[in-house]
């Protein structure tokens, strides 16, 4: 089992903790260890361990039975939680994308990524160079490298319609891209 999953175990495992002892303890217990490095005790609660925790092992690739059956979820609730997550974490790929290729972000990602062109990538021309899109980097691993940024991030802008991705601001891009997003699962 490699590191990832076996922080995904960990995390959860403190979700099954949660709902078979008493929450009066671990309340204490997450208010003092929160004041011990100066976070406000307030904002927290059990919940946001169980929650946490289920976000935790679905970002390391958890089984979704497993993260039900240890966050001791009895309904599919938590399958919203998890779609929910998988969606927010679609929109903050592409926003980094957007910001990127528009120069919004600092200036140590200026070389982030590079455009499909004859200049930036290869001595000959492509068809894809006129579009916009990505160079998709070739990655030696597939525990990490298949969920880098620079892979994962250039294979999902590839795949965003033009009119999407040419958007003028960020906020019409966020507006445009979610319009798409729900035109794809529409009935």
């Amino acid at each position: 089992m490699g590191k990832r999953k076996v922080l995904a175990v960990h995390a959860i495992s403190v979700l099954s903790w949660v709902n078979r002892k008493t929450l009066t303890g671990l309340s204490w217990l997450t208010s003092i260890s929160l004041s011990a490095i100066g976070v406000n005790p307030a904002h927290y609660s059990s919940h946001s361990l169980r929650r946490g925790g289920a976000t935790f092992a679905f970002c390391r690739d958890a089984p979704t039975a497993f993260i039900k059956a240890q966050g001791d979820w009895k309904s599919d609730a938590y399958f919203n939680l998890l779609i929910y997550l998988s969606s927010m974490l679609l929109n903050y790929r592409f926003s980094f994308v957007y910001q990127w290729s528009h120069r919004l972000l600092p200036p140590c990602f200026n070389e982030y990524f590079k455009f499909t062109s004859p200049v930036n990538v290869h001595s000959y021309s492509m068809r894809q160079s006129c579009n916009r899109n990505l160079y998709i980097i070739s990655v030696n691993t597939t525990q990490y490298g298949l969920h880098s940024l620079k892979f994962t991030c250039p294979r999902l802008w590839n795949s965003l319609p033009i009119s999407v991705s040419n958007s003028n601001s960020l906020r019409v891009f966020r507006k445009t891209l979610k319009n798409s997003m729900l035109n794809c699962y529409s009935i």
